[in-house]
């Protein structure tokens, strides 16, 4: 179609430098080619900005999966991903109005409010240095006298 203002004109085909609008192309993308000519792929920047996003609504968890499976598609600095640590639904966009816009979007088109707070951080630990002794005390009371007892090991770091 030829658009012009709110105008739409169908048309057949379209020369060199044509500006026009294709509707109900399924499998269609950003960066796609329709011709026999294929493009280099649009280089999109890296989105830095992370929040952890949950429905206000317990009910509203698939809906908010689905438009945010839309909204990754319809935008290429957009991503979405489970993290398998926290079990958290993170969101990365280009910067915090950048997200805000989205939030701002699903609540209009897609009717989910989004609640988004900083994403949790996984806790990993390691032995940095060789320890030297550990002792440890344990107290239980049981059906007569208090039991205690005690343990001191040693480890080796390889």
């Amino acid at each position: 179609m030829h658009v012009q203002a709110a105008e739409t004109e169908p048309i057949d085909e379209v020369g060199p430098g044509g500006i026009v609008a294709v509707a109900k192309v399924e499998d269609l993308h950003t960066g796609a080619s329709l011709g026999e000519l294929t493009m280099p792929p649009i280089p999109f920047p890296t989105p830095m900005v992370r929040l952890a996003a949950t429905p206000k609504s317990r009910g509203d968890e698939g809906k908010l999966s689905g438009a945010l499976h839309k909204i990754c598609e319809e935008d290429s600095t957009f991503h979405r991903e489970l993290d398998a640590q926290t079990k958290e639904m993170v969101i990365t966009g280009m910067s915090e109005l950048h997200l805000q816009v989205l939030r701002e979007r699903l609540k209009r088109r897609d009717k989910v409010e989004v609640e988004t707070r900083e994403p949790k951080i996984p806790l990993r630990e390691t032995v940095q240095s060789q320890p030297r002794g550990c002792i440890g005390t344990r107290s239980r009371p049981a059906a007569g006298p208090v039991r205690r007892g005690s343990i001191s090991a040693c480890c080796r770091c390889r």
